[in-house]
C-alpha cells in the first residue's frame, strides 16, 4: 500500500529554492557537526523519495550521526523492506530499534512528515504525517553517545557509500520530547526560533552555497559531494520543494443560519462503541441560560432503550445513553462554551470502570460505574437531529472517530488529530469530511453518512454553506 498524505494542506511559494535532493552516488550530504544530535527528544523533517520504495530496495540514508562503533549515536534508514527505521545506541552499549508501518511504502515525488519522538511520554515512537506508527520501543532516554558528526542524506565516512536519493527540507531538532498533538498540529509551522525546547530549525531557505543556517545562527550545516562540477550544489542539489496542496477537510455546519434543520446520519454504525470522539465548534457562546441544544441524538423524539444523546443544557455537556433498567447519564465539569472555540470530546466506555467523559484530553469528574451497558438501538444517529423540547444545535463538526475498544486518555490524546486509514485496528468508523461534495459523507470503513436540510438553497446550501472548508 503507497502511503499518501493528506492531512492539512500546506502551500509553498512557488520559483524559491528551498529544498536540498541527495544524490548517493556522489554522496551528497549535510554535516552539521559533531554530537550535534546527543541530548535531544524529538526529530522533525520532510523527505521526498526519488523511487517509491519498494520490498527489496537498496538500503538508503536520511540522515544520521554513526561514527566508529564506541561512537554510534542514532541512523535513520530506508530499509529493503521499503520501510524508514530508527535504529539508535544508548550509553551502555544497548539499541533500540523502531520501524515504520509495513507493507506502507512512500510514494516517488511526494512530500512526507517524519518525526521521532523519545521520552517519558510514550517511549520511542515514529509519526508518518502526524500518524502514530505502530511500532513503538519502550526507551524513554534522548540520543545518547558523543564523538560523530551528524549528517543529512548521508551515513557519513564510516560508511561513505551509504547515501540518499531523496529530497530534504526542514529539520526541526528538538531537547523535549513532543506529543502526538503537538506533532500533528504543527506539521506545517514554520518556525521562529523562540519556542521552548527547539535546539535548532534549518528552514533550507537558502538556495544557493554550500551551507545551511539554523534559524538562530547558532549552528550551520556545510554541504558536501564528490561531485566536481563547481555548479553542481547550486544547480542541482539546491530544489524547489514543490509541495502540492494536500487534501483539504472539512466541517459539517449545522443549522449556521438559525433557521435550518441540518442533519447528517451515520446510522447505527454507533451501536455498540466503546469509544467516540470528534472535534466541535460552537458558533455561538453557550453558558447557563442557554436553552437546552441537542448536538445528535437516536430517535429524537421518543426513548427507547439502547438510544445515545449528546446535547448541552445549564452550559454543560451531556451524553446519556439509555438501557432497560434506566440510563446513564454523565456531564461535563466546563459549564460554558465560547463561540468560534473548539473543543474535543470523547465518551468512553470501560468493561470494567465504566462512563466516563473526556474533554480536550481532561477527564471530567461526573463519572458512572455502569460497565455492562452500551447504545444498541435500530435507530439511526443523527448529529443535528432534537428531542421536541431542546433546539437544534448550533455548532460545527469535524473528524469523527468511532471506536469498539475503550481507548486510554493518551490513545484519545494521540488520535483525535489524525484522519485514520480504513483498516485502522479497533476503528469502527471514521469520518474524515472530505473535501467532497453532496448530500453523501464518506465513512473510511464503507459505513457512509447521509446530510439533510430544510434550507431551500438545497444542494448548493449543502455544498458552499454546511460543508466548510479547514
Amino acid at each position: 500500500m503507497i502511503l499518501r498524505r493528506g492531512i492539512y494542506s500546506q502551500y509553498l511559494e512557488s520559483g524559491v529554492k528551498d529544498a536540498l535532493h541527495f544524490d548517493a552516488t556522489y554522496r551528497d550530504g549535510v554535516n552539521i557537526g559533531t554530537s550535534f544530535i546527543t541530548g535531544t527528544r524529538t526529530i522533525e523533517f520532510y523527505f521526498k523519495p526519488d523511487v517509491t520504495t519498494y520490498d527489496g530496495m537498496p538500503t538508503e540514508c536520511l540522515m544520521a550521526q554513526y561514527g566508529t562503533t564506541s561512537i554510534r549515536t542514532m541512523s535513520v534508514l530506508i530499509m529493503p523492506t521499503g520501510q524508514i527505521r530508527l535504529f539508535a545506541y544508548k550509553q551502555n552499549g544497548s539499541t533500540y530499534v523502531i520501524y515504520s508501518n509495513a507493507g506502507q511504502y512512500f510514494n516517488a515525488g511526494e512530500w512526507y512528515h517524519v518525526a521521532f519522538t523519545l521520552g517519558s511520554l510514550g517511549g520511542s515512537r515514529m509519526y508518518i504525517d502526524g500518524v502514530l506508527q505502530t511500532d513503538v520501543n519502550l526507551n524513554t532516554d534522548d540520543f545518547q553517545r558523543t564523538g560523530s558528526p551528524f549528517y543529512i542524506g548521508r551515513l557519513g565516512p564510516n560508511v561513505p557509500t551509504l547515501g540518499s536519493n531523496s529530497t530534504i527540507k526542514q529539520l526541526a531538532v528538538w531537547t523535549t520530547e513532543r506529543t502526538a498533538s503537538d506533532v500533528a498540529d504543527d506539521m506545517v509551522r514554520v518556525w521562529t526560533g523562540s519556542e521552548s525546547g527547539l535546539k535548532a530549525y534549518f528552514p533550507t531557505n537558502e538556495g544557493s552555497g554550500n551551507t545551511i543556517q539554523d534559524i538562530n545562527s547558532v549552528y550551520t550545516g556545510t554541504i558536501t559531494t564528490t561531485n566536481t562540477d563547481p555548479n553542481y550544489i547550486n544547480s542541482v542539489m539546491w530544489v524547489e520543494a514543490q509541495m502540492q496542496p494536500l487534501q483539504p477537510y472539512q466541517r459539517i455546519n449545522f443549522n449556521s443560519e438559525g433557521i435550518s434543520n441540518d442533519e447528517l446520519s451515520i446510522g447505527t454504525i454507533v451501536n455498540g462503541f466503546r469509544t467516540i470522539s470528534f472535534f466541535f465548534t460552537p458558533t455561538i457562546d453557550i453558558d447557563a441560560g442557554t436553552p437546552a441544544m441537542a448536538i445528535g441524538t437516536q430517535d429524537g423524539n421518543t426513548y427507547n432503550v439502547g438510544q445515545m444523546f449528546f446535547w448541552f443544557q445549564n452550559g454543560k455537556l451531556y451524553f446519556l445513553t439509555r438501557y432497560s433498567s434506566g440510563a446513564v447519564q454523565i456531564a461535563s465539569d466546563v459549564s460554558s462554551f465560547s463561540a468560534n472555540t473548539e473543543y474535543h470530546v470523547s465518551i468512553v466506555i470501560n468493561p470494567t470502570s465504566g462512563f466516563r467523559m473526556v474533554l480536550d484530553a481532561v477527564t471530567q469528574s461526573n463519572t458512572n460505574s455502569q460497565t455492562g451497558v452500551k447504545p444498541t438501538n435500530s435507530q439511526p444517529f443523527i448529529f443535528g437531529r432534537n428531542r421536541a423540547s431542546w433546539s437544534r444545535p448550533e455548532i460545527k463538526i469535524r473528524n469523527v472517530q468511532i471506536w469498539s475498544n475503550a481507548l486510554t486518555n493518551l490513545e484519545i490524546d494521540t488520535y483525535k488529530n489524525q484522519y485514520l486509514p480504513a483498516g485502522t485496528s479497533g476503528l469502527i468508523e471514521t469520518y474524515h469530511f472530505k473535501d467532497e461534495q453532496g448530500t453523501t459523507v464518506t465513512g473510511e470503513n464503507g459505513n457512509n453518512g447521509t446530510i439533510s436540510t430544510s434550507n431551500a438553497g438545497g444542494l448548493t446550501y449543502i455544498d458552499t454553506v454546511m460543508r466548510e472548508i479547514i
